[in-house]
């Protein structure tokens, strides 16, 4: 997508996912993991002055994992606020995936943004373990989410005016690209990236699995990419009766959909 050039994205530098995730959410240098080590303190002793028994803590380790309160903390000092995908809150206010403004992710202690750029149609996944930030249509936003929560992901809702950054302003200022430009134009970047089912901690070795399917979307409407995408679910679900493994499926019917 013609935004890719004017996004913020932090890439996986050592144990640092959580400010990864809140950098390139926020779209700048907004913490450090010193920041969140304060925070992650300041949080201990409020706990440890409720419970005398308490002796580690709870909200960070030797890792570099931090705790969704430390998250919760930082972002509540710009005005913002996370709730639970599940939570009462969110089911309450019946919500519409693609018109919220972003999302927070954690599997297996690794933490990932998701984020709307002025647009419903702009929308981009920012983890940090991506060579680069990488577009997703509103439809297959939903698809996408409820892949992860299937496989077992925490996906927070973030709420509350997020700060003006470079891709807004050229969002704003420029109208939504043709789909065939989209793909003509992204033809070297990577495609959408299928996650395993599961995260990845900030000390491990391991990358994604990336084995690509060019699926043509030249003049295809999103109501058309649902419904192929529907028709494939089934096709590659029927072949579980030649022990075909489930999670291959999954994996081969996200990557089928060659999103750019």
């Amino acid at each position: 997508m013609d935004l890719i050039p004017y996004i913020y994205h932090e890439k996986q530098e050592g144990a640092l996912c959580a400010q990864h995730a809140l950098n390139s959410l926020l779209q700048g240098e907004y913490f450090t993991a010193v920041d969140l080590a304060n925070i992650a303190h300041e949080l201990d002793e409020e706990e440890a002055a409720l419970n005398s028994n308490q002796n580690s803590s709870q909200n960070y380790d030797d890792t570099g994992f931090f705790s969704i309160q430390v998250i919760s903390v930082a972002l509540s000092r710009l005005n913002l606020e996370i709730s639970h995908i599940g939570s009462e809150a969110i089911k309450s206010g019946r919500l519409k995936l693609a018109e919220e403004k972003a999302y927070i992710c954690n599997l297996d202690e690794h933490w990932f943004s998701l984020r709307k750029f002025y647009s419903k149609y702009r929308w981009y996944n920012l983890n940090s373990t991506l060579t680069s930030p990488e577009w997703l249509s509103e439809t297959y936003l939903e698809i996408y989410l409820d892949d992860i929560l299937r496989q077992g992901y925490s996906v927070f809702v973030v709420r509350g005016d997020l700060p003006v950054c470079d891709a807004d302003e050229y969002a704003q200022l420029h109208p939504k690209p043709e789909t065939k430009n989209n793909v003509s134009s992204n033809k070297n970047q990577q495609s959408f990236n299928a996650f395993s089912g599961k995260g990845y901690r900030l000390n491990d070795s391991n990358i994604i699995n990336e084995n690509t399917y060019n699926f043509d979307v030249d003049n295809m409407t999103d109501d058309q990419l649902l419904a192929q995408a529907i028709a494939i679910s089934m096709e590659e679900q029927s072949k579980t009766k030649n022990d075909l493994d489930m999670d291959e499926i999954k994996r081969k019917r996200l990557e089928r959909f060659n999103y750019y």
